[in-house]
């Protein structure tokens, strides 16, 4: 495959208590893949780099 890979993410809303929890889990688990560019959206979007 040649082309650029790009991830798109959301809010995950559905956490409730666990959301900064997952959203720093799921940006830890992004940072090891080859991805080239990384589009987040929302208000915990942040928490993905944080």
């Amino acid at each position: 495959m040649d082309g650029k890979k790009i991830l798109v993410l959301g809010d995950m809303l559905e956490l409730g208590e666990f959301s900064e929890e997952e959203h720093r889990r799921v940006g830890r688990y992004i940072l090891q893949k080859p991805i080239d560019v990384v589009i987040c959206t929302g208000k915990d979007a942040v928490l993905y780099i944080r």
